[in-house]
Order: C-alpha cells, then structure tokens, then sequence
C-alpha cells in the first residue's frame, strides 16, 4: 500500500471514516461470492489500521469506520486490481 501511495506523507484520520473497497476483476476473471468480497477486505482493514498498521484509522471496529464493498470488470484489457477510498464522515 505505501508503494501504491508513492512518496506522499500517509494521511491519518482521528474520526469515524467510510472506507471504499472495489475490486477489480480482469480479462477472463469473475465475480466473487459476496462472503469471499467482504472477507478479503480483512488484510486491507488490518493494514490500515493504527495499531499493526500503516496508521491511517484509528480502528477498524463500527465505532470508528464503516466499509462499503463493491466489484467490476476492469476497462478494457486491464488486469485486475483493488481500489482503496479512505474519506471521513460526519459521526
């Protein structure tokens, strides 16, 4: 992930956050069950936690983020990806 950001500092959030989580699926790929979608979001949540993490939230618990998971095809012949949106929200 900090490769992914390049050489920004890492944002860090002190309030409750919607976190976004799209996977993309290329050429020849397809949609995962939506328990394999939302369980492969663990690693994602845990890294960008404060505690064992790159501390960009503060916890990945409900009280301090909410997490929206969403998958498509990939533009064109693409290979596949995933796409992190960190933003905060009003409590």
């Amino acid at each position: 992930m900090v490769m992914a950001y390049g050489d920004k500092p890492l944002p860090q959030y002190e309030n409750r956050v919607e976190i976004r989580v799209t996977r993309l699926w290329g050429k020849r790929k397809r949609a995962f069950d939506i328990d394999n979608l939302y369980g492969g979001c663990k690693f994602i949540l845990d890294a960008l936690k404060t505690k064992g993490g790159l501390g960009i939230i503060q916890d990945d618990s409900p009280k301090h983020t909410s997490l929206v998971v969403e998958q498509r095809k990939s533009e064109g012949d693409l290979a596949g990806g995933i796409e992190i949106l960190v933003k905060e929200v009003d409590n």
